[in-house]
């Protein structure tokens, strides 16, 4: 059917190299130097002509969202009735000629820099200080050279129209450079601690495009200058700045709060703008070495929150962009416990209890967005479950260890509009892992994932319901050297 040659292979490559040292007692370095190349050749279905098109260059379709989007709603496209979308999802109708379009996905990433940070201990009166003064020095890019082909499904099975010309799905290139400083400084006087900071970043953003549409290149693989479609760039500076507290009531018990500036990258769109948030949080923490206890209250005032479409979180949206959700506010209540119930030398019982509580609504009205929906003040933020809770229970001795957890997810939004098909379902999972050393540098495990099969709906994008991870059972052997 559909979705028979979906496949992904992945290549990756990683080098860092690291330096440590200390001059006296008080002054300490760390430096690094790093280089991630990334590839990925991604075949998926990604949209219908109904009426079909055996050229590649110049299909004309409708994506799966829409069709889903009709098949929930008991709507047509064109002629074709909700039943007959339903029979081509399911496999058991044929299309017309080139009907299917098929996407290789591919692209290379590369991301390398330099980082150093410079660590100084040193007294000022009562006072302690240990400043941190660092820089990082970054490069990244992202290189997309796709191709679309198209098929027919002729008794459940797709069958090539056309390969289509290498590029004709998208030929550009992401490029970014950054410089980041920044000087944090913890500062002890007696049982208080202050954390104040800044980071400052500088970044550039570059897309280079080439043309891909059929009517305007006989060659859209082609990188030449006489096929140059256009340039776009967007560079932004920023300061970012925060403090932290946390004052010891006792030496178990520790009072904690924080005020931050938070901050995310824009596009390479020069009309987009960065993601910008004020953030809160105020709590309690308890660790006594064998129990610990943490409340963290928080509360996020966003600006303009920014959503990336992706192939997993996207919507009827082109995968790269990012979407302005405009003003917002999430707020919260985190809860985290851990114990070990085992007063045994000879073995452990780690219990971990963890719940949070979240709040998330828009503070303006935003037109008709693919990514947010069409969303009105107050209206709840996509995919912000209210609840979370995760419980977990180990065995552990000094070679062999099991451990069982149970997560609940509560029911959200998908889209800002929370009308019908734009919910997704709570969820109980159940894992269950294990592990044996057999000497200090061998490890035997395994891992069941969704032990039960909870087989609800975990999301809406980008095409329509999605289920959980199926029932998954993982087992190998780690050799470190």
């Amino acid at each position: 059917g559909l979705s028979e040659l979906d496949q992904i292979n992945t290549d990756h490559e990683q080098v860092m190299l690291t330096y440590r040292g200390r001059f006296g007692d008080n002054i300490s370095v760390r430096a690094s130097a790093y280089n991630n190349e990334f590839s990925r050749a991604w075949f998926k279905t990604e949209a219908i002509d109904l009426d079909g098109s055996d050229n590649a260059q110049n299909f004309s379709g409708t994506s799966w969202f829409n069709v889903i989007q009709a098949v929930n709603r008991g709507q047509n496209i064109g002629n074709f009735t909700p039943s007959e979308l339903q029979a081509i999802l399911d496999g058991t109708a044929d299309t017309a000629i080139g009907a299917i379009q098929i996407r290789n996905n591919a692209r290379d990433y590369y991301a390398r820099g330099v980082q150093g940070e410079v660590t100084i201990d040193f007294l000022t009166g009562a006072a302690a200080h240990e400043l941190r003064v660092g820089l990082r020095v970054h490069q990244d890019q992202e290189d997309r050279l796709q191709r679309n082909s198209t098929y027919s499904q002729i008794n459940g099975s797709l069958v090539l129209a056309d390969r289509g010309l290498l590029g004709n799905a998208g030929n550009r290139i992401e490029d970014a450079e950054a410089i980041a400083l920044w000087v944090y400084d913890t500062v002890t006087i007696g049982d208080l601690t202050l954390s104040p900071g800044v980071r400052y970043e500088s970044i550039d953003l570059k897309r280079t495009r080439y043309e891909d549409r059929a009517s305007r290149t006989d060659d859209p693989s082609s990188r030449d200058a006489s096929n140059l479609r256009d340039i776009r760039s967007n560079d932004l500076d920023v300061w970012i700045p925060g403090i932290g507290v946390r004052y010891a009531v006792t030496p178990s018990i520790n009072l904690i709060g924080g005020v931050s500036r938070g901050f995310s990258a824009p596009s390479s769109d020069p009309n987009a703008d960065p993601e910008r948030s004020t953030n809160y949080e105020a709590g309690l923490r308890f660790n006594n070495g064998r129990t610990f206890f943490e409340a963290i209250g928080f509360w996020n005032e966003y600006a303009n929150l920014v959503g990336a479409c992706t192939a997993s979180s996207g919507a009827n949206c082109q995968i790269g962009d990012l979407f302005s959700g405009d003003a917002a506010r999430v707020r919260g209540l985190e809860l985290a416990f851990r114990h070990d119930l085992s007063s045994s030398p000879r073995f452990g019982l780690p219990l971990s209890v963890a719940y949070t509580w979240s709040d998330g609504e828009f503070r303006s009205d935003l037109a008709d967005s693919n990514f947010f929906g069409d969303a009105e003040r107050g209206d709840p933020i996509p995919y912000l479950p209210e609840h979370e809770i995760y419980v977990s229970l180990g065995f552990e001795m000094s070679r062999w260890a099991v451990n069982a957890s149970v997560s609940y997810v509560d029911s959200s939004c998908t889209q800002a509009t929370c009308g019908r098909f734009e919910q997704n379902d709570s969820a109980t999972l159940v894992d269950l892992s294990t592990h044996y050393d057999l000497t200090e540098s061998v490890q035997f495990y395994a891992l069941a994932q969704n032990l039960f099969k909870e087989d609800g709906i975990a999301g809406r994008q980008p095409y329509g319901a999605r289920p959980h991870l199926d029932q998954t059972f993982i087992g190998g052997v780690k050799v470190r050297f």
